[in-house]
């Protein structure tokens, strides 16, 4: 029994070596400020993992105001979109991948 216990803790020792997931975390891969817009909103997308992504832009509506496709040869892009003369409401930003789907809200004032 004895033996038993050592060999079941040195597996599960042996299982703890594993290295850690150096993808970055989801709250930094999709930056959007200002949360409340009047005119103009800023958006950072960080691509290091070098993924093919889609960054979508939704009115209040859900209709697609803006699409592009996030080159993957920069590790860093931003953008800037304006907001003049639109609704005032809740809008997203929508970032697409193969492996996730992240969304950001904002409100137009």
């Amino acid at each position: 029994m004895k033996k038993l216990i050592h060999l079941l803790l040195l597996l599960t020792l042996l299982g703890c070596n594993d290295k850690p997931d150096l993808q970055p975390t989801d709250d930094k891969v999709l930056i959007l400020y200002p949360s409340a817009v009047l005119d103009i909103v800023f958006i950072q997308v960080s691509n290091t993992g070098g993924e093919v992504h889609t960054l979508t832009l939704t009115d209040t509506y859900g209709k697609t105001m803006f699409e592009s496709k996030v080159p993957t040869e920069m590790p860093l892009i931003s953008y800037q979109y304006t907001l003049e003369g639109k609704p005032k409401g809740n809008y997203q930003a929508i970032l697409r991948s193969s492996k996730r789907t992240l969304t950001r809200n904002f409100v137009k004032l």
